[in-house]
This record gives structure tokens, sequence and C-alpha cells, in this order.
């Protein structure tokens, strides 16, 4: 009981959305980011993804990259113009363009 991963041994317990939730909230800020943008994007449901895209300051966007690319294996901008079209993916690869340039990392 004691050698287990506490994220297993949560996940063995729980269920459904609340399993999600707490799952999500054993990540530091940024890495649950990182996460629910990846489910976002991968669903197609994105409004998560442009509220945190949208939503957060350059030195949180950069953290989020960071976080993506190592969690996932692939750059944040490239899954956004692999899993968007249209508005959506104008809306959040300009807002993440215009982080980076600005951002005084």
């Amino acid at each position: 009981m004691y050698s287990e991963d506490l994220c297993k041994r949560l996940s063995s317990e729980l269920s459904g959305k609340l399993e999600m939730a707490v799952l999500l909230w054993m990540h530091d800020p940024a890495g649950r980011d990182a996460v629910v943008v990846r489910n976002s994007l991968t669903t197609g449901n994105l409004k998560a993804a442009t509220e945190v895209i949208c939503s957060r300051t350059p030195s949180q966007i950069q953290l989020i990259r960071q976080h993506y690319h190592s969690k996932f294996g692939v750059h944040l901008e490239d899954d956004i113009k692999r899993h968007t079209s249209g508005d959506h993916e104008k809306v959040e690869y300009v807002s993440l363009l215009f982080y980076l340039r600005y951002c005084v990392c």
C-alpha cells in the first residue's frame, strides 16, 4: 500500500469527473494547464485551450510550453497547428505568438 504511486492509487479509488479533477490537481499549475490544453486539443473541445492560452501571462505561457514539451514530446505550437483550424487556430496561435514575442523571460 505505501509503496504504490499516489496517482495510481487515487485513480483506482475514484472515477469519472472527480477522478479527473483530483488527478489534475496533483500537478503544479503549469503542468495542469499543459494537460488541460492537450486534452482540449485532442478532444476537439477547444474552449479550455482557448481560455488557458488567452488568459495566462507571458511567463506562465513559457512554463506551460516547457511542461507541454516535456510531458508530450511535441511543441505546443505544433499541436495547435495540427488540432485546430479556422478562427480557433488564428486566435490561439496569434495569442501564443504575441506572448512569446513580448515575453521578458
